[in-house]
């Protein structure tokens, strides 16, 4: 019993190490892969025109200032899934001690004798 519980809680801790890195790459792509509308993406530079120089490395430090404001949000949910994956794994500890005194307390002391089993051997 002791090993299925130390089975099952290292798939559960695998299961949300999957999950926390899957959210990681959902937001890294949102944040520059899918981004279709041009006016919210990273110019290039024109090196003909100061003007224009000047707009797009106002508009690029405007994208690059959102995705700095994201990233920090993501910092908050980092921390928070973090936390919430040690409370996780003390819980499934927690629930494994339960669960082997549980078995120990209940389990016989002595081996147990089908006496059906004597009358046919006989």
């Amino acid at each position: 019993m002791n090993l299925f519980m130390n089975i099952f809680m290292n798939i559960l801790i695998v299961l949300f190490i999957v999950l926390f890195i899957f959210k990681i790459f959902i937001n890294k792509e949102g944040l520059t892969g899918n981004v279709t509308d041009p006016v919210k993406t990273y110019q290039p530079y024109d090196p003909t025109n100061p003007l224009i120089l000047a707009q797009q490395n106002a508009g690029n430090i405007q994208i690059l200032k959102g995705q700095m404001d994201e990233l920090i949000g993501m910092k908050k949910e980092l921390s928070d899934v973090s936390g919430n994956l040690i409370l996780l794994s003390d819980q499934v500890n927690q629930i494994m001690l339960q669960q082997s005194n549980y078995a120990t307390q209940h389990a016989p002391s002595l081996p147990i004798v089908d006496v059906n089993e004597n009358e046919t051997a006989s």
